[in-house]
């Protein structure tokens, strides 16, 4: 049986502070991206959220200069709780800030983290190994808000007390949890934000800084304002490693459908996976395929494009989250070529005959920002065809909506 000395305990409950959020009404004025954790470095497993969403604000937390609110919302029939950048969020009231100070502790069993503190909330799916080294920001009842390594980044998620060995369980009344999604709270009336905000709101002319998709200051020096409201508006496209897991010889399309445009080449005929299988990525789903880069037997490079789930093993069909895209009109400033292999800038076809032809913006590649992960349409001489592939950032403006 787990064991406690009171000392310990008096000191934990001095060092870890109590949480008990009642919640703040609010709604979102754009869509809202949903981290684990209050910054870049968390993991996004559940994508994007549309502006319609009902939320409250539990709290708030500032990290590296910007202020991240941990949001409350029901989704699929159960409970989540994630972090969302302050500017996409309209709230009204007072706000608790969350701690930024952790004690350390160990897990002492493998264990289920949750997205709040109950398992009435949804389970995380990748289970917390025991003597997994977590940092604990502070306890609701018997749950802690804990942080650890999931993979390659970080993730946080609501453990249970019993599970870790130093922490103990902090008595509070919470306002309790509802077991059902409650009737809409009236929202005020009020003239919508605008798509785009006046300049001086966003970038920084003369210091040539403006504020990410994720709410995080961003030096656009070199480039022009066009870019920088490329970087305000579209998110990172995320991505996990699922190596050896591929299966040869699927056909590999442009975008998530038959419809789409499929690589072609004379030599080769068109586009499939090869008998290669390192280093894949594994970008996420979209109405039934999966968005992947993988290795091209051709040119030793590697290609993104979009397979049936079937060509991955089962075990990453159900890690694979929705894809984290947006979809903005843009315009190109110039002649551009799309690529699949943005790595090697290897181009398979114009997607315009001159400058100002109308695409949709869907996300940056990485955090370089050099490339737009973009939809269009394609003309291979006998039919039009819907297509995507990556255009360079800078020959690119988005579009008023």
């Amino acid at each position: 049986m787990k064991k406690r000395l009171i000392a310990l305990c008096l000191v934990l409950l001095l060092l870890i502070p109590e949480m008990a959020f009642a919640g703040v009404e609010a709604y979102l004025n754009q869509q809202m991206a949903t981290r684990s954790g209050p910054g870049t470095k968390y993991t996004e497993e559940l994508g994007t959220l549309p502006s319609n969403t009902e939320i409250t604000v539990t709290a708030q937390v500032e990290t590296a200069g910007t202020v991240w609110y941990q949001v409350e919302f029901y989704k699929n029939g159960r409970w989540y709780r994630a972090y969302t950048g302050k500017k996409r969020v309209n709230a009204y009231g007072n706000i608790p800030w969350e701690s930024v100070n952790y004690s350390s502790d160990i897990t002492i069993a493998s264990t289920t983290a949750y997205y709040g503190p109950g398992s009435n909330y949804a389970a995380r799916k990748m289970e917390v190994s025991r003597n997994t080294e977590v940092r604990v920001f502070g306890v609701e009842g018997e749950w802690a808000l804990c942080e650890y390594r999931e993979n390659n980044k970080w993730a946080r998620g609501y453990i249970n007390v019993n599970h870790l060995e130093a922490t103990a369980a902090v008595p509070v009344t919470p306002s309790p949890v509802p077991t059902q999604k409650p009737t809409a709270t009236p929202r005020p009336t009020a003239t919508p934000a605008p798509k785009y905000k006046e300049p001086n709101n966003i970038l920084d002319l003369e210091k040539r800084i403006c504020i990410t998709y994720y709410g995080e200051e961003y030096s656009y020096a070199g480039h022009d304002e066009y870019y920088a409201l490329l970087v305000g508006e579209l998110p990172v496209m995320s991505y996990f490693d699922g190596v050896p897991c591929i299966r040869s010889h699927t056909y590999v399309y442009s975008g998530p459908g038959e419809h789409y445009w499929r690589r072609y080449n004379p030599g080769s005929g068109y586009a499939y996976t090869g008998t290669l299988d390192t280093n894949l990525r594994i970008y996420g789903k979209e109405n039934g395929w999966i968005l992947i880069r993988y290795p091209s037997d051709a040119n030793g490079g590697y290609r993104y494009g979009w397979v049936i789930p079937a060509a991955i093993s089962a075990a990453n069909q159900a890690r694979t989250p929705k894809v984290d895209f947006v979809s903005l009109p843009a315009m190109t400033t110039r002649y551009l070529d799309a690529t699949d292999d943005p790595d090697r800038s290897i181009q398979y076809g114009g997607t315009t005959e001159s400058a100002h032809i109308k695409v949709t913006a869907l996300a940056f590649l990485d955090e370089e920002r050099d490339w737009v992960y973009c939809e269009y349409k394609y003309d291979d001489g006998s039919r039009v065809y819907d297509a995507r592939g990556f255009l360079p950032a800078d020959g690119l403006r988005l579009l008023e909506q």
